[in-house]
């Protein structure tokens, strides 16, 4: 019980509006911190650090690359892949 109370204190407003379907992914806290992240990765590589003001998870999400949206451009910094700049432009999203 305490983690779905601590997911839902992580979430940034409510993105399901009208309930959800499987057309769309499920949006999560570990998503938006993910979309957040890559959308501040829109105009170049970041390191983890720069990051952590959008995400304390940040580092962890760049790391474990759960979606496939980021890639290791050199040590300890990170570039969006294709997929990751489709996933900006499909979700709209500006950095939180």
């Amino acid at each position: 019980r305490s983690r779905l109370v601590e997911e839902h204190h992580r979430r940034k407003g409510d993105p399901s509006i009208g309930g959800s379907t499987r057309q769309r992914p499920i949006m999560t806290a570990y998503r938006q911190e993910a979309i957040a992240c890559a959308a501040a990765m829109a105009d170049g590589p970041k390191r983890p650090r720069d990051l952590k003001a959008l995400s304390p998870r940040a580092a962890s999400i760049l790391l474990h690359n759960y979606y496939g949206w980021f890639a290791r451009a050199e040590r300890g910094i990170y570039a969006l892949t294709e997929l990751g700049h489709a996933a900006v432009l499909s979700d709209g999203v500006s950095p939180l």
